[in-house]
C-alpha cells in the first residue's frame, strides 16, 4: 500500500497538468524528493496533509483508497445494538414501551 502514495502523486501530478518542480515548490521540498516519491520512495509522513491539500484530495487518496468500505461495522454494530435492545427489554418484560426511534426495523 506505501507503494501505492508515489504511483497516487504522479498520476495526480499528471492531472493537475503541472511539473515536479511545481509540486516541490508547494511541499517545500526539492524536485528530486518528488521524482524519488514517484520513482517508489516515500514521503515523510508529515508531509502527507500538504500533499493531499494541494492536490485536494484526501490522505486515504493518497494511499489508493478510493472509498471507506464501513459495512462489515454497520453490521456489527447493528447486530449488537439490537441484541442490547433485546436483552434489556426483554429482562424487563416491557417491549411495547421500546420507544420508536429504537425499533430494530429502523436501524
Amino acid at each position: 500500500m506505501i507503494d501505492n502514495v508515489g504511483a497516487s502523486i504522479a498520476a495526480l501530478r499528471k492531472n493537475k497538468g503541472v511539473k515536479q518542480e511545481d509540486v516541490a515548490k508547494a511541499v517545500g521540498v526539492s524536485p528530486q524528493a518528488v521524482s524519488k516519491w514517484e520513482n517508489g520512495g516515500t514521503p515523510d509522513t508529515e508531509l502527507l496533509p500538504i500533499i493531499a491539500d494541494y492536490f485536494g484530495v484526501s490522505i486515504d487518496r493518497l494511499f489508493g483508497r478510493t472509498k471507506a468500505d464501513f459495512s462489515h461495522i454497520e453490521a456489527d454494530v447493528t447486530k449488537y445494538v439490537s441484541e442490547l435492545l433485546d436483552s434489556h427489554f426483554s429482562e424487563r418484560g416491557d417491549f411495547d414501551n421500546i420507544p420508536n426511534e429504537v425499533h430494530a426495523e429502523s436501524i
